[in-house]
């Protein structure tokens, strides 16, 4: 499969149309080199590291079935290749954690990373446990904290 930044997309449409207008040189952002094309030339851009799911943004509005922090993790990994995974070192910590209550202020429509979706709905006393190169996560408490 073929990842390609949508700045690496944005440029060659860019490129596309500064054809269409002369062939003018079209001056790159994000660090990528210029484009210039010429009738039925290949445009080959390099793109930037693959974009990290965790990093799209979300409204904080669940649906009402969406009871604890299990089901809102899992419905906020849902369009990310992400899984929802307890640790082996500590898998009661973690069902503690996802068992807990969805709060209402974790209900509050604001627009988030699902990365920082994730850490306000675990709460203040828990820690984050991202394994991006498998696309796994997991829950901790914070050292010296718990239930």
């Amino acid at each position: 499969m073929i990842k390609i930044s949508l700045s690496a997309v944005f440029v060659v449409l860019l490129g596309f149309a500064n054809y269409c207008h002369a062939a003018q040189p079209l001056v790159a952002q994000d660090g990528l080199q210029p484009v210039t094309t010429t009738p039925m030339q290949l445009i080959t851009v390099k793109a930037k590291a693959p974009f990290d799911n965790l990093r799209l943004r979300v409204i904080m509005r669940f649906p009402a079935n969406v009871k604890n922090i299990q089901q809102a993790t899992q419905y906020l990994l849902e369009a990310t290749n992400y899984k929802l995974v307890l640790n082996p070192d500590s898998p009661d910590e973690a069902r503690r954690i996802l068992s807990r209550p969805l709060l209402a202020q974790d209900r509050d429509d604001s627009l988030k990373t699902i990365e920082d979706a994730l850490l306000q709905i675990a709460g203040e006393d828990t820690v984050l446990v991202i394994d991006r190169a498998n696309k796994l996560i997991s829950f901790e408490f914070m050292e010296g904290m718990s239930e």
